[in-house]
């Protein structure tokens, strides 16, 4: 067996691996590569069976460098739109999970567990005609307003198609529930132009689809998402801890799910040391 410490063993593989900053824990590298990042997961961890590694980041998002001591791992992600230290990854021997939510994991070994303190609230906006000719565009408009987000927060619509009769009482109604209300006319479906009634009692009149958008924005406060979720396997844990304000968090959990894997370190281990190679120093003595 060849008797050569981890760090001396990634001098060997890892010389051709290509980083921005510091090397972050590469979810594809293949044995012949291995980061010196998942060395240091193993190290630190030997018993886990999995590690946290990271495929593509998202633009506007860097790795922050990983801190390791024995029993321990972990690393940031920073972001331009949601916050620097947006997500806190650790990677330890155990966790408790306390009174979080059961989540479905892909993998089947891993047990996911996730417990909100904060989490992304859409806007509520009502779109309203008030005559009945008015309808179709009022449609029209809840068509070109699907999909929008301001500050990271959607857009949750509802289309009223039987305001005319009662406009008044409704739009009350929807502004006493917390929700923005757009109203479009005869007027404004000549016009191509809608009106925005906040809950604080604001109102703008004559707005394109791009005016009501800025005048909603301008109103809301930005979205957030702070959360902790738990991986738990076998002989490890790794908990994702989010801290996120602002544009880009309305996409943060599909995002991250894209961006952060898990390498299996078992595997990874057994392999190298078929190689030959001690990934565990602890070895060297015996």
């Amino acid at each position: 067996m060849k008797r050569i410490a981890a760090f001396g063993l990634v001098a060997l593989l890892a010389s051709s691996c290509a980083t921005l900053g510091r090397e972050y824990p590469r979810c594809d590298s293949p044995l012949t590569d291995i980061p010196i990042s998942i060395i240091m997961e193993i190290q630190a961890i030997p018993d886990a069976q999995f590690g946290p590694c990271l495929y593509e980041l998202e633009p506007g998002w860097t790795y922050h460098h990983m801190q390791h001591q024995t029993g321990e791992v972990t690393f940031w992600l920073d972001s331009d739109r949601v916050g620097d230290h947006f997500v806190k990854v650790t990677l330890t021997e155990a966790c408790d999970p306390g009174s979080a939510a059961g989540r479905r994991h892909p993998n089947e070994a891993i047990k996911r567990f996730v417990e909100a303190t904060e989490e992304i609230q859409p806007v509520d906006i009502v779109i309203m005609p008030t005559a009945g000719a008015a309808l179709d565009y009022a449609a029209k408009v809840g068509v070109e307003l699907s999909g929008v987000s301001v500050r990271g927060r959607p857009f949750r619509l509802r289309l009223d198609e039987s305001a005319s009769s009662f406009a008044g009482d409704k739009i009350a109604a929807a502004l006493n529930g917390g929700a923005f209300v757009i109203v479009v006319d005869d007027v404004d479906q000549r016009q191509g132009t809608m009106q925005v009634r906040s809950p604080e009692g604001e109102r703008a009149f004559g707005l394109t689809l791009a005016d009501a958008i800025e005048e909603i924005e301008h109103r809301v406060e930005a979205g957030s998402y702070r959360a902790t979720w738990f991986h738990l396997f076998d002989g490890g844990c790794v908990t994702f801890e989010f801290d996120a304000e602002g544009n880009g968090v309305e996409s943060l959990v599909s995002d991250i799910e894209r961006a952060v894997g898990f390498v299996d370190l078992a595997s990874l281990q057994a392999q190298a040391e078929e190689a030959g190679f001690i990934l565990d120093e602890s070895e060297l003595d015996e």
